[in-house]
């Protein structure tokens, strides 16, 4: 794990080279934005992936959501889900939304409230996939 500050500005005192260095295979880079990226209109949309290798998690989006339900105490929780929801993407591949679970292609409250009690979990062969996949990618990290 290696955590890098990318800000939105280039800036004199962190290296942008780190920030756009490309990524072997293996190798999952979360970017937790705080707002969302320009073109992109969907506005509910909390992350997004691009494969095999980047999650993208929109911090405001979050954030605003905790904020309407009076939620902000468990913000880290819900942040904490989100991310691994977008990993779990790129660990599963494409097409891995699911009917329950964290990988639930749509969350409301009754997710969030099931993400803060610790029961918003992946499936045991989502759970199964996931280590499969995570076993490949450390083997060919080497």
């Amino acid at each position: 794990m290696v955590w890098v500050e990318c800000p939105a500005e280039p800036s004199a005192v962190i290296s942008q080279e780190e920030c756009q260095k490309p990524l072997d295979h293996s190798c999952i880079r979360l970017d937790l934005i705080s707002a969302r990226i320009k073109g992109d209109s969907r506005d509910c949309v909390w992350g997004s992936t691009s494969h095999p290798n980047i999650a993208r998690v929109y911090y405001e989006h979050v954030t605003h959501f905790a904020v309407e339900y009076e939620l902000e105490s468990g913000m880290a929780s819900i942040l904490g889900c989100v991310i691994a929801h977008e990993i779990g993407h790129l660990l599963l591949g494409p097409k891995s939304h699911y009917g329950i679970g964290i990988m639930q292609p749509r969350w409301s409250l009754p997710q969030v409230r099931q993400g803060l009690m610790g029961v918003l979990r992946f499936t045991p062969e989502q759970s199964e996939r996931i280590r499969a996949e995570a076993t490949r990618r450390a083997g060919s990290y080497k």
